[in-house]
């Protein structure tokens, strides 16, 4: 018998290990049950108490186990009745060949003259008979051996006359204490040219065999008596098993090697309307349409190869009603392996098919759904939205209406306005659109390009659609529609009603019978209505195409939504690039005039700088060369002159650096360090206006990625600034600090000024804006625009009249930020 797939396999330990949980271990049960999982290891039972009882109850106990576990599948119940027979007749087999065993026995050998008389022996007739090896030599054969029955001993030597040779013959040796010893006489003559010289005979000791074979006659009819009852307990089983196969709830066929049917269950019968009689012996090809019989043909023929096969066929009731079953079939044996049939379990899928086939179609609406998703979100054109859901509406492959009209409220003039509509108008145009459709490949991306040259916008049913503009307090079932976010279809037959005439007015003005309204609503907003309806092939419009088409609305009109937002944002885009447009010429005129102030204002500066250092210059030049001066007088002058021509240098430097900045050169530097050039380089001033210098400095701040001359010249400025605001004084306090705060260093330079007016305080870094008699404006200007150029910033605060304090900040390297 071949096999056990592995998946059986499984299942079979699992069916042995729950039947053993419930009865108790026995060496029986366990040779069994490896037999069961190892049909060809049977071991000789030759310590085994056999106990087929408890066996027999075993085997009961996992055929119900089977069922139990395994309702629908009845290849492991057949395997098991099979294994029991074969098991039962291995074990007769195996208690046969244990009770018939062969033992080697200790021999003696004689020789005879022709008249039989003992020529010759060896020493196991001495030993055995007792008797002096002389007293043995000369008698004759027949002396020492005996028959059970006296007449057959005489007969021996004519046997062996005649025959010349006796094999195996049982025989009693008589011994000198008047004994008798059982063995076996085994003869043949020795020949010489056909002339008879004597016989050799060997005698074997068949003292132990005789005893066994009484042991084992005595176990042969005991077991015997026991394999006598088990037969016929096994024959209760089998009886039990064709119960089972014609009770069983389980539709089950069995049919033999010719393919006819030998047996079938009751509820099989109820499957296929057929009674027993009608079925047995009639070919299983009887139940198939023609063209599935070379399958059942197969299917069974692999049987002969495999432990297991199924298979999905059509089949046909008594009252020729199709049904789809799935065939799970096992090969049956006879007790010698040899192949007797086949059984069958047919389980009616014919609804679990048809479910499968509508769950396919939902799962290709669904697709197609999804690919819908995908170009929706692929555009934000409204025309294209509407387009692609209403081919969505429409086509065969989406939800398969014949016709489909969408309606959008206008925010601005709060009417319900038609966009666009697609499908026939009548019969004729259906055939020609619908042809040209089918003709397309079904993938709906193609079926859009399809319906593309069906479309026209100038098309009666378009033309039609956007002459409707229905204010939205109306009274219209399409504003009904809209206002309650109700889905409302008409029938021609419904019973008349204020509702339904508005619902009759919009069919007749559509020229339809039967028509479905569902509202788009987005964000608990209605926004649109959109109409569908069957003209042309009349199909009643149910439950759930309704329900289908309610799920897409609430999916689309966000979309939808979306779509109407950014037509709206476009255009308002389009507004605002023209009013940027507008004010960018307008910003451009402003800066040329910005421009051209700045000009001035820098002209007029320059001149009323340059021009009063330039008369005072002139002025005492003139008086110098005229000679009439004291030298102290003279030396006087030229100070003046001097410090004039100092001013133009600083006014000049201060000019270039405003109108071209130099780009900064950045190293690791040092804040400190520059800050205590800077005071050097200030220290004549300070302390000719008598102003008190302190400095707190904060020890170990890191180097900080800049260009040095340029913080310094800021720097610089920012600190004369603070010198000329105290310089009427003749007195006053600088104070400086720095340290780290967050990721910047920061630098505080504090006067004791009269401060700045907070109307001022915006104006500080304006170039050309000063408070002071004499000065160009830029210094607190460049200062600014340096520290810019450092990713830092200038903060400025001020309390008149108790002084002025400029916060510096100055980013700290990246990697050193922590």
């Amino acid at each position: 018998m071949p096999p056990l797939p592995p998946n059986l396999q499984q299942h079979l330990k699992k069916i042995i290990h729950t039947a053993q949980q419930s009865l108790p271990a026995s060496p029986t049960i366990d040779l069994f049950c490896q037999f069961l999982l190892q049909p060809h290891t049977l071991p000789t039972p030759s310590n085994i108490n056999l106990q087929l009882s408890k066996l027999q109850t075993f085997v009961h106990q996992l055929l119900q186990t089977t069922t139990q576990l395994l309702p629908h599948d009845p290849a492991l119940s057949s395997y098991i009745c099979q294994q029991f027979a074969n098991f039962c007749q291995q074990l007769t087999q195996q208690c046969l060949l244990l009770y018939n065993g062969l033992y080697d026995p200790i021999c003696a050998i004689v020789l005879l003259n022709p008249q039989f008389r003992i020529l010759q022996c060896n020493s196991k007739i001495q030993e055995w008979t007792n008797l002096p090896i002389q007293e043995i030599i000369g008698k004759n054969i027949t002396q020492l051996l005996q028959h059970e029955n006296p007449k057959h001993s005489q007969d021996l030597c004519k046997v062996l006359q005649e025959f010349e040779v006796i094999q195996d013959l049982e025989l009693q040796l008589l011994c000198a204490n008047q004994t008798s010893l059982p063995i076996e006489l085994s003869a043949y003559a020795l020949k010489q040219e056909n002339h008879i010289l004597g016989y050799r005979c060997i005698l074997k000791d068949i003292r132990c065999r005789k005893a066994q074979e009484e042991k084992q006659r005595h176990h042969t009819q005991k077991l015997e008596s026991t394999l006598k009852q088990d037969h016929q307990k096994l024959k209760i089983i089998q009886q039990n098993l064709q119960n089972l196969l014609q009770y069983s709830p389980l539709p089950l066929i069995e049919v033999n090697q010719q393919l006819n049917i030998t047996g079938v269950s009751q509820s099989l019968e109820q499957l296929l309307e057929y009674k027993n009689h009608e079925l047995i012996g009639q070919p299983i090809s009887k139940l198939c349409p023609k063209e599935s019989q070379q399958r059942i043909q197969e299917h069974y023929h692999k049987l002969n190869l495999h432990f297991y096969g199924e298979m999905e066929l059509k089949i046909y009731t008594k009252s020729q009603k199709e049904l789809t079953v799935k065939i799970s079939s096992i090969p049956l044996y006879h007790a010698d392996n040899t192949l007797s049939g086949f059984r069958s379990f047919l389980r009616n899928i014919t609804e679990e098919k048809k479910l499968k086939h509508e769950l396919r179609q939902k799962f290709q609406e669904l697709n197609i759904l999804d690919e819908i998703g995908a170009l929706l979100q692929a555009t934000h054109k409204l025309d294209e939205v509407l387009y692609i859901i209403l081919v969505a509406i429409t086509a065969g492959q989406g939800l398969a209406f014949n016709r489909a009209f969408v309606f959008l409220l206008n925010s601005q003039t709060n009417h319900l306005e038609g966009q666009l509509a697609i499908g026939p108008m009548n019969g004729q145009e259906a055939h020609k659109i619908w042809n040209g459709i089918q003709q397309a490949n079904p993938k709906f991306i193609e079926l859009l390009e399809a319906y593309k040259s069906s479309i026209n916008p100038n098309s009666p049913i378009n033309q039609l659609t956007k002459s409707l503009k229905i204010p939205h307090n109306q009274p219209h079932i399409l504003t009904h529609v809209l206002n309650s976010q109700q889905i409302f279809v008409f029938k021609q037959n419904d019973p008349p009603s204020p509702l339904h005439n508005l619902a009759k007015e919009f069919a007749q003005t559509i020229r339809s019978h039967n028509y479905a309204l569902v509202p788009l609503v987005a964000q608990n907003q209605s926004i649109g209505v959109i109409a569908v309806d069957n003209l042309i092939n009349r199909l009643p419009i149910d439950e759930e195409s309704i329900q289908l088409l309610r799920i897409f609305t609430k999916q689309v009109a966000s979309v939808i939504e979306s779509s109407i937002l950014y037509k709206e944002l476009k255009e308002k885009v389009k507004k605002l690039e023209n009013l940027n447009q507008e004010l960018q010429d307008s910003q451009l005129q402003l800066s040329r005039l910005e421009r051209l102030s700045a000009l001035g204002k820098m002209a007029a500066v320059v001149a009323h700088e340059i021009r009063t250092p330039l008369v005072s210059i002139g002025g005492f030049a003139r008086s110098i060369l005229k000679g009439k001066l004291s030298p102290t007088k003279q030396q006087q002058y030229l100070h003046i002159i001097l410090e004039e021509v100092e001013r133009l240098e600083i006014l000049l430097n201060e000019l270039l650096s405003y109108a071209r900045p130099m780009e900064p050169k950045f190293d690791s530097h040092s804040i400190n360090q520059i800050l205590e050039k800077c005071l050097l380089m200030i220290a004549p001033k300070t302390e000719k206006y008598h102003i008190q210098l302190h400095t707190q400095l904060q020890p170990n701040l890191p180097n900080l990625w800049l260009d040095s001359s340029q913080i310094r010249q800021a720097l610089l400025n920012i600190l004369e600034n603070a010198i000329q605001a105290m310089k009427p004084q003749q007195q006053g306090k600088l104070t400086i600090q720095t340290q780290l705060k967050d990721n910047y260093v920061e630098i505080s330079i504090k006067d004791t000024g009269p401060g700045i007016e907070e109307s001022n305080l915006d104006k500080l870094f304006r170039p050309f804006f000063t408070t002071k008699p004499k000065g160009s404006g830029l210094g607190l200007a460049i200062a600014s625009s340096i520290f810019e150029q450092h990713q830092g910033q200038i903060q400025v605060k001020s309390r008149p009249p108790q002084g002025t304090t400029f916060l510096l900040y100055l980013p700290l390297p990246k990697q050193q930020n922590p």
